[in-house]
This record gives C-alpha cells, structure tokens and sequence, in this order.
C-alpha cells in the first residue's frame, strides 16, 4: 500500500559511446503499478510513460562516453497491499532492459533484481 522506487543506473561498456536517443523498459511484476519517475541528480535527460505493466523511458541527454554512466534513474511504483497480490505471493523481481539501435553486443541489455520480499 505504499509508493517506492527502483533506482536505475545504466553503464555504457563500450567500446564505443552512447548517442541518445536510449531507451530503457522496465516490465513491472503484477503488484506494481507505475506511478511517477525521478531524476535524483536534477538533470532533465529522461522522459517516461506506462502503458499497463510496461515501462518505457527515453534518454536524450549528453553522449555517454565507454565506460560512463547514464544519469540515474528512478521508477516509483504504487505497491498493492500483499494480500491483493496473485496467488499470495510476497515476493518479486524487477528486470529492466535497455536498447541502443547501434549496440554490437546485445547479452548485456537487461539486468535484474530480485526477488524482493514485500513485507505485510
């Protein structure tokens, strides 16, 4: 029954730099629902929308340079109160995946976290 957030950080491996525009998608576990994002740092680099369960951000900030990072990222999710979760689940994982239209080595696009229990 709360709002929280997942924070995202995402790293630019190289060899090459990253050009905008990037985009990231976070598909949200059922029990989440999309609320709002930040720019912890201030910057004005993201832009997101939610369409159901999915998440889309786009990055349109300076190029990333191999080895840099994009400015951070964060998703709040609105929290369904444990018992309105299916099947009774506590737990979950969050999984996000990022798409760059130059990217030689997609294996390394999506990562996860998780599982997070939800405390009652």
């Amino acid at each position: 029954g709360t709002v929280e957030s997942y924070n995202i950080l995402v790293a630019n491996n190289g060899p090459d730099p990253a050009v905008a525009p990037l985009t990231v998608t976070d598909q949200l576990a059922a029990g989440l629902t999309y609320d709002h994002y930040t720019e912890p740092n201030g910057t004005n680099d993201w832009s997101c929308s939610a369409v159901g369960q999915v998440v889309t951000c786009i990055y349109s900030g300076p190029n990333v340079v191999a080895g840099g990072f994009l400015s951070t990222l964060s998703i709040w999710v609105a929290v369904d109160d444990v018992d309105m979760w299916p099947q009774g689940s506590d737990q979950v994982e969050n999984c996000v995946r990022i798409e760059y239209f130059a990217d030689s080595n997609f294996e390394n696009n999506e990562s996860c976290t998780g599982p997070i229990v939800i405390i009652p």
